[in-house]
């Protein structure tokens, strides 16, 4: 099996600051790291926050490890805290270093304010926590830097994102230089004291699709606050609409949250802001993004449903090898109903280098023959999700069995960008990578986060089975009263002409649901609340009506705005 290499940027990116020359990319030989795309990293004790500021480690620098060299960063503590622990990544082998403490003086550190503590690190790149003796930091700027005491190994490390301005370095005897291209991977443990001042921390990835056959969009959000979280809640609405709604999120595990947004008109852009309260007797609020509601996220409502077998959260980057060789990822996608068309295709990926998805069949667990594709795409930026809108024309018919969603680097770029993968438990495996030099392989640890988008060739989705009902039948509508959809199912014992229809109170034609023939089967579809102009109609009583050649039929619905 071939080595897995983590990567957020690979390119040999000249640095702004003189002193740090030859940067180099972490070796290809290294372990598997977890990569943070945010700035929460869980705490040592549970007491304690995390303030961080980079993404994770990509870079070191060789030349830049003299004896008494110093590479450090400024953390801001929202209010008075005593600093109790440092996350520390460093590169190949264990080592001694000397963590050292200063005061901000105007934006660049100042003088030392405690004794500094020397710890070993085990320098093989995972997320090592060294646990210090308490110092208080009180509510101000203040800087730790780490001391090269004995040489390398352990090398210090930086990230390659861009840099925030915070972190740091001294070579011995000269002044202090500031890395402005990358952060340093250093991350401060502290312990708040006093009455919380301050509300949530709240870390979200904006959703940019959702999704008109689910019956919500899910908005998920990591909160943080000394005091704990009282509640939260997201607001939306459809762009343009003057009110807004509102659902509570819902506690999931670890710090995770989830509310859901029940908008399902494909074609609509719905706006949405987040807003938490912390547990203190002031419950302080947050919002989220700053300036809500008048600065908002966005998503487009996107025709059909996702295919998705990742869970969401991208904790590692992937690619294959810095030497292309036809490399590729694939993950295989099972729709829950036939025939469907595939029509959308994404990944999350690390940055805005161009890449190439493919669809193909599957058989025998492998790739068959090309359906779709090569289709360029790129991310809007990095951390994102690259999305790419299949061509109604090009869009492949699955009629039964699976299908390979392929993502393939380009000849000049073999590692950007970087695939992100979830957490190593409960993997559906379904990932794939292929190359020419170590071939296909399945891995049953985590998920690429590549996803597809299907949607049925008509306005209905076949749910049955192979036997063909005995009979012609329309169901009762579920759920009922409904806002702002409802699902109708019915049942066809022969082939036939369908006509399937909504009316108001007053008989009056509401919107036309099917009009086409159909083969004997079971089927459903769906009422989404709004007439055959896509306005949406009052709460009130509908009647639905099912003809056919050999069968008519109506059923009373409720809907309730």
């Amino acid at each position: 099996m071939r080595q897995w290499s983590l990567v957020l940027l690979v390119l040999l990116l000249a640095t702004a600051v003189h002193a740090l020359e030859g940067p180099v990319i972490i070796d290809q030989g290294r372990p598997r790291v977890a990569a943070r795309v945010n700035t929460f990293a869980p705490a040592a004790d549970p007491n304690d926050a995390v303030l961080a500021y980079d993404s994770g480690p990509v870079y070191f620098f060789p030349d830049a490890t003299t004896i008494g060299t110093l590479w450090g960063v400024r953390f801001s503590p929202v209010q008075a805290c005593s600093l109790m622990s440092m996350d520390v990544f460093a590169y190949q082998g264990s080592g001694q270093v000397r963590f050292r403490f200063y005061r901000d003086d105007n934006g660049q550190p100042g003088a030392e304010f405690d004794t500094p503590q020397i710890r070993t690190l085990i320098g093989d790149l995972h997320l090592e926590t060294v646990v210090l003796d308490p110092l208080d930091v009180g509510a101000s700027d203040f800087y730790v830097m780490m001391e090269i005491i004995s040489g390398p190994p352990p090398y210090p490390v930086t990230d390659a994102d861009g840099g925030s301005g915070r972190s740091w370095f001294r070579f011995p005897g000269q002044d202090w230089e500031h890395v402005v291209d990358f952060d340093i991977s250093l991350r401060a443990g502290v312990r708040y004291y006093g009455a919380d001042l301050t509300g949530p921390e709240i870390i979200h990835i904006p959703v940019t699709r959702g999704f008109s056959d689910e019956f919500s969009t899910s908005i998920r959000c990591r909160f943080t606050d000394l005091s704990g979280i009282s509640y939260a809640r997201v607001f939306y609405r459809a762009q343009g609409a003057a009110a807004w709604d509102s659902s509570n999120f819902i506690y999931q595990f670890d710090s995770e949250w989830q509310a859901e947004v029940p908008f399902t008109t494909a074609g609509t852009t719905i706006e949405y802001f987040i807003r938490a309260y912390d547990a203190s007797t002031t419950h302080n609020p947050s919002t989220f993004p700053q300036g809500a509601p008048d600065v908002v996220f966005t998503y487009y409502m996107h025709p059909g449903r996702e295919l998705v077998y990742d869970d969401g959260s991208p904790e590692m980057f992937f690619y294959i090898d810095t030497v292309w060789a036809n490399n590729l990822f694939a993950v295989r996608m099972t729709p829950p109903t036939y025939p469907v068309k595939v029509n959308l295709l994404r990944a999350f990926v690390s940055d805005t280098s161009p890449f190439d998805f493919e669809i193909h069949a599957a058989a025998g667990g492998q790739f068959a023959g090309l359906l779709a594709g090569p289709f360029q795409v790129s991310a809007p930026e990095a951390f994102r999700w690259a999305d790419f809108v299949i061509p109604d024309a090009q869009q492949p018919l699955i009629a039964s069995g699976d299908f390979f969603v392929v993502f393939k680097w380009k000849p000049d770029s073999p590692t950007l960008p970087a695939v992100g993968a979830d957490s190593l438990v409960g993997a559906s495996g379904r990932s794939y990578s292929d190359d020419d030099i170590g071939g296909w392989f399945n891995y049953t640890m985590f998920d690429w986060q590549i996803r597809s988008a299907i949607a049925t060739p008509t306005a209905v989705i076949e749910i049955g089975g192979p036997n063909v009902p005995r009979t012609f039948e329309l169901g009762q509508n579920f759920p009922n009263p409904f806002n702002p959809r409802t699902r109708v199912e019915f049942a066809l014992s022969q082939p036939s002409h369908v006509r399937l229809s909504v009316y108001n109170l007053l008989g009056q034609h509401v919107v036309t649901l099917v009009d086409e023939y159909m083969p004997a089967g079971r089927y459903q579809a769906d009422f989404e609340g709004r007439n055959q102009w896509g306005d949406e109609v009052p709460s009130g009583v509908y009647f639905y009506r099912l003809d056919t050649d050999e069968f008519s039929q109506t059923r009373k619905m409720m809907l309730l705005r």
